[in-house]
């Protein structure tokens, strides 16, 4: 029988699908009964706590195969990536040796184009980045925690992520997350406000990426 899944803070959909045992989140993402969820967070990577995701049953897979051999049966896998993208203060793509912690993982990549992927279990949330080049010291890096651009939460978090240090996620000053609304409308060509109206939404949430 279906069950409801109410969504908090750091989930999403391939973590759902983990925690609830289905190889495949777009079993569960595809699925009817999501339709709604599913058309107000186009992105299966950024919801809000609060959503309600049904879990569909399990639909057993069958294979027709002749009895007198025995048979191999691989599942490909779903890759999940963290991908961050590092500029110098110049706004150039930073080079150099980029340092990470996620989970129980540790390592260094050296970034030729500011570019740094590496692929995660689904369940995994906590890590940290390090890149001394820029004094950038053991920054936390929360997967999954980040909520969608319509909320103020998912705007300071971008705004914080693209260097306008908008403040606390959890619980911005209001003078200080204004003044990094207007600095990031000035430098993309909106009118400069103060206030994250739909247009600078949908600039933010694009030069963000996500």
């Amino acid at each position: 029988m279906p069950k409801n899944h109410t969504v908090v803070q750091a989930d999403h959909i391939a973590k759902i699908a983990e925690k609830y045992h289905f190889f495949d989140y777009t079993i569960i993402w595809d699925d009817g009964a999501n339709a709604d969820v599913k058309s107000k967070r186009t992105n299966p990577n950024i919801l809000y706590p609060g959503d309600v995701v049904v879990i569909p049953d399990k639909t057993p897979k069958t294979e027709t195969r002749p009895t007198t051999r025995t048979y191999t049966f691989k599942v490909k896998p779903q890759p999940l990536q963290v991908r961050l993208q590092i500029f110098d203060y110049d706004g150039e793509p930073a080079v150099g040796d980029f340092k990470f912690k996620i989970e129980g993982d540790s390592g260094s990549q050296a970034l030729t184009d500011g570019k740094f992927r590496k692929p995660i279990s689904r369940a995994w949330e906590n890590g940290s980045i390090r890149f001394d080049k820029l004094n950038i010291l053991d920054i936390p890096m929360k997967i999954g925690w980040l909520d969608p651009v319509e909320y103020q939460s998912g705007q300071v978090a971008r705004l914080n992520n693209l260097g306008y240090n908008a403040g606390v996620v959890e619980s911005p000053d209001a003078l200080q997350f204004r003044s990094a609304v207007e600095e990031f409308q000035c430098d993309n060509g909106l009118d400069v406000t103060g206030t994250c109206d739909a247009d600078t939404q949908a600039k933010l949430k694009e030069v963000h990426q996500c």
